[in-house]
């Protein structure tokens, strides 16, 4: 018995069905970098607390973290940043600022959380903007040509 190749069968989607798949995507970017600065937003509450201020100056700097640094999340997202290159770059940040701060004896946390909010802003927007965006156009340059 001979079996005839099958024949793929292209749909062609409707504009309305491709702005649908647009916009969840930008849902879900916007989604995932909001909650990538919440985490930042604690990380940087817990850092910018006083130093023996007890556990309520501990708690009202990570709330206020967690209510400032979101928004900046979802304007990233909602101009198509990625979390994963936002954290990265994030994580460096932090690391160097702490290191930076303890290497000149000046205070550690404050350093560390602006390497964090520096580095998570490096990340979502210098790579989209000077990596991906000159690629984009010069792709499309190509294709014109």
């Amino acid at each position: 018995m001979t079996r005839l190749p099958r024949q793929e069968i292209e749909i062609p989607r409707s504009s309305e069905a491709a702005g649908v798949t647009a916009l969840q995507g930008l849902l879900r970017h916007a989604g995932n970098m909001t909650l990538l600065w919440l985490a930042f937003g604690v990380v940087v509450g817990t850092c910018l607390a006083p130093p023996g201020g007890g556990w309520v100056r501990l708690v009202s700097g990570t709330i206020a973290g967690m209510i400032v640094l979101p928004p900046i999340g979802l304007v990233l997202g909602m101009l198509g940043a990625r979390w994963r290159e936002a954290l990265a770059c994030g994580f460096v940040g932090l690391l160097l600022g702490a290191l930076a701060a303890a290497a000149t004896a000046g205070s550690v946390g404050y350093a560390a959380a602006f390497g964090l909010i520096f580095g998570g802003l490096l990340g979502a927007t210098f790579l989209a903007f000077f990596y991906r965006l000159p690629r984009l156009l010069l792709s499309r340059h190509a294709a014109r040509a």
